[in-house]
């Protein structure tokens, strides 16, 4: 399985939409993770339904939190665990400073890319075997949740 997915995710082309991504690679995917990216999806819905940007600010949080709670006994699952990890520092350290921002304030918008370009470069140093691929697709889904 995680050679099919690697194969997949090196001739898949260009990054889609957030849901294409799902869809495009989610019969690839290790069976234990589908738990947690059926809570995802669910929770993606609900937060591109949700029109208030302070809202979707705590749902991202909530999400996160959620998403932690799944046990991390293989190493794909250990993976998404310690990314979420790194992601949930993120959105707390950068939620001031996007709660100032849908006040009108200014701020400065380099500090979540660069935490992003830190989380995403974690990512592209994963190479061990076992966690490679997942990780290749975990990237594709930060790119284009970043461009949403």
């Amino acid at each position: 399985m995680r050679a099919a997915l690697w194969t997949k995710l090196k001739s898949a082309g260009p990054v889609g939409s957030f849901d294409e991504e799902m869809q495009r690679f989610i019969s690839w995917l290790p069976d234990d993770l589908r738990p947690m990216l059926a809570v995802l999806r669910r929770r993606v819905d609900a937060f591109n339904r949700e029109a208030d940007p302070a809202r979707r600010l705590d749902m991202e949080i909530d999400t996160v939190k959620e998403l932690r709670t799944y046990p991390a006994e293989t190493p794909e699952q250990r993976l998404v665990v310690e990314l979420l990890a790194q992601v949930e520092g993120l959105l707390l350290q950068s939620k001031a400073v996007r709660r100032a921002a849908l006040r009108g304030e200014p701020v400065n918008s380099e500090l979540e890319e660069r935490m992003l370009d830190d989380i995403r470069y974690w990512l592209e140093c994963q190479h061990q075997p076992e966690r490679r691929a997942v990780a290749g697709w975990l990237i594709r889904l930060m790119m284009c949740w970043q461009h949403q």
